[in-house]
């Protein structure tokens, strides 16, 4: 009896206890966890007007995902634009990514997505919208996230269906088309370090007077041509943001307009030559330095230090020769040629930065 006793507590430390599940999420857990909004724009006029629902999700915990949940994270596993019958309730479980009494309406997308903030636009044209709306008149749209368990919950906004365009009586102008300034064109479309500049071209442009980068005020100057320039903040970490602009029209926001880039890394290269030229193995080195430069690199610097004079300046010329080419050609170079060194053969210095 002893031994089976030993044996049945052996057992029990040994075995692996069951894993826990992560507790059921509730409505009201994601209502308090979530923050969720929604914006309508409609753009143009008749059988040419767009509209748009675009969505912006933020998690107070940090955890959102577009692959499967795990733990306490939340998978944005859907947006859609329905066509509905009647307006449906703010935010309901779902089994699947269809609503009753809608059907979804093609649109295409674009998005950003972080943990902490998910921004997606969808954009459908209005003809689209008008074959639907006899039987279908709300248009709505239907973001869905989706916890560890597979519990999917849907949000719906307040369904404020867009004016249809009647053919035989089209409504002014003025309800649903927009006059206001419109970003066309990102002048520059690579990445910028923060405190740069970023430009623009578009419509009413110098309507603009006042813009925003994240949660950084931006400044904005104005050009004859009719560009718009927006200076960022300092401040701004890597990442792709969002550019908010004000004008006597109201609001308007460009999505993913501004990418800002890491600090170009400061690269340093040192050889030292026991004759007269560079041999094999510098020039390696020398190319593989090369490899790692990008248009990001602003300045390059070859300090080469010599008892002999023309040496110091075949081998100056020489090694910023092989560096100032392909996406670094553009760079400006500095050759620093220098007589003080007392031995024989050279120093080599090279400095390259953004």
């Amino acid at each position: 009896m002893r031994n089976r006793l030993a044996i049945s507590l052996i057992l029990a430390l040994l075995l692996p206890m069951p894993l826990q599940q992560a507790s059921a999420n509730t409505i009201a857990d994601i209502e308090e966890r979530l923050s969720v909004s929604f914006s309508l724009s409609v753009v143009g006029t008749g059988s040419s007007r767009s509209i748009s629902q675009t969505v912006q999700v933020t998690d107070s915990q940090g955890a959102l995902t577009l692959t499967a949940a795990a733990g306490n994270q939340l998978r944005i596993l859907d947006f859609r634009l329905l066509a509905c019958v009647s307006s449906p309730a703010k935010i309901q479980i779902t089994l699947t990514n269809t609503h009753s009494g809608c059907q979804w309406v093609v649109a295409n997308f674009t998005q950003s997505h972080s943990v902490t903030t998910h921004i997606q636009t969808r954009r459908t044209s209005g003809t689209i919208f008008d074959s639907t709306s006899a039987n279908h008149p709300i248009l709505t749209p239907m973001l869905t996230v989706q916890d560890s368990n597979g519990v999917r919950f849907s949000f719906f906004s307040d369904s404020t269906p867009p004016q249809s365009q009647a053919l035989t009586a089209p409504p002014p102008a003025s309800r649903t088309e927009y006059l206001g300034p419109l970003i066309l064109e990102i002048r520059n479309k690579r990445a910028v370090l923060a405190g740069e500049s970023v430009s623009f071209r578009g419509r009413k442009l110098s309507e603009i007077f006042s813009a925003t980068i994240g949660s950084f005020s931006a400044t904005v100057s104005h050009s004859p041509n009719g560009e718009m320039t927006v200076g960022t903040h300092e401040s701004l970490t890597p990442g792709v943001y969002s550019l908010v602009v004000q004008s006597r029209y109201g609001t308007l926001t460009h999505l993913n307009a501004v990418q800002i880039k890491p600090p170009t890394q400061l690269r340093r290269l040192v050889l030292r030559g026991p004759g007269q030229y560079l041999n094999e193995s510098q020039v390696k080195s020398i190319v593989s330095l090369h490899q790692s430069l990008n248009s990001d690199y602003k300045k390059l610097r070859c300090i080469v230090n010599s008892a002999n004079a023309q040496t110091a300046k075949a081998v100056a010329t020489r090694v910023c020769a092989l560096l100032a080419k392909g996406e670094a050609r553009d760079i400006e170079v500095i050759h620093d040629v220098r007589n003080t060194f007392k031995g024989k053969g050279f120093w080599v210095r090279v400095f390259a930065a953004g």
